[in-house]
């Protein structure tokens, strides 16, 4: 019998030793899959030689796939957009939160915020929302914090009811997608964010322009699942805040520069505003 517990307490180490030679970092689909997996493979070799394990990394189909993969323990450690963060943090009251993302803005200024833009074609000559009456515009889908959420707040502030304004709305699921759209001039606006638009623009030979800023945003959030051990947590957290990445490339996403260490209460805001806006 002894024998027998011995051999338990070697088998449930063994198998705890094993889970933590790899871990799984899942990011939300903010870019195509190729240009996300590009702009995370500096910090991605980093965290691996920093905490001493292999790291999966995984790009999420949708938002809510982020929530449910690290809900099902298919991901250890999300990358969230800020709304998806709140979503996931409403679903899985243990989420950990580690850290918030910190990215060079347009002014090559470090910063754990961004802003959210409505944005048209620089030859559509439009130059106010009203101009926008009765014209197609895209969002991305639900979720999304910049390219759902605070336009739409925005609008209603305007006094503007998407669903009734435009004369067709259109959820595109990917910035990109929506950048890429407005671009080809196949809708007449869009919502999206900074990196987006400066990506979308050295694509297309500077072919997008603010029409509004629709608000500042908290950075995305750093999470860890319920299921991931405390040492793991404090390794991970511990290798995030320690992160400096001195090159980037301004025209193309090229994943976080560095981490900062604010609270969930950093992420309120977007909470009141997902109060405001409600999703389907």
């Amino acid at each position: 019998m002894r024998l027998k517990f011995l051999f338990l307490l070697l088998w449930v180490g063994l198998s705890q030793a094993s889970a933590e030679e790899r871990i799984t970092i899942g990011v939300g689909p903010w870019f195509d899959d190729q240009t996300m997996t590009e702009g995370y493979q500096h910090f991605i070799r980093y965290m691996e030689s920093t905490i001493g394990v292999s790291v999966e990394f995984h790009v999420a189909k949708d938002y809510h796939d982020l929530v449910n993969k690290i809900a099902h323990q298919r991901v250890d450690i999300g990358f969230f957009a800020p709304a998806s963060y709140v979503e996931a943090k409403a679903e899985i009251p243990g989420l950990y939160y580690l850290a918030t993302v910190v990215y060079r803005n347009k002014k090559g200024e470090l910063t754990d915020h961004y802003s959210s833009y409505i944005v048209v074609h620089k030859d559509s000559g439009y130059q106010s929302l009203e101009d926008l009456r009765d014209k197609r515009f895209a969002f991305t889908e639900f979720h999304s914090t910049s390219g759902y959420l605070y336009p739409t707040l925005y609008l209603q502030q305007k006094g503007i009811n998407p669903e009734h304004y435009f004369s067709q709305l259109f959820m595109l699921k990917r910035h990109s997608k929506v950048c890429a759209a407005i671009a080809k001039k196949r809708v007449d606006a869009g919502a999206t964010y900074d990196d987006a638009l400066l990506d979308a623009n050295a694509k297309f030979n500077d072919q997008l322009v603010v029409l509004a800023e629709s608000g500042k945003i908290p950075n995305d959030a750093v999470a860890a699942g319920t299921h991931v051990s405390n040492d793991v947590v404090e390794r991970v957290r511990q290798a995030l805040l320690s992160y400096r990445k001195d090159s980037f490339r301004n025209h193309l996403f090229d994943g976080p520069q560095g981490f900062r260490a604010r609270s969930d209460e950093f992420y309120d805001t977007v909470r009141k505003v997902r109060s405001m806006v409600p999703t389907p």
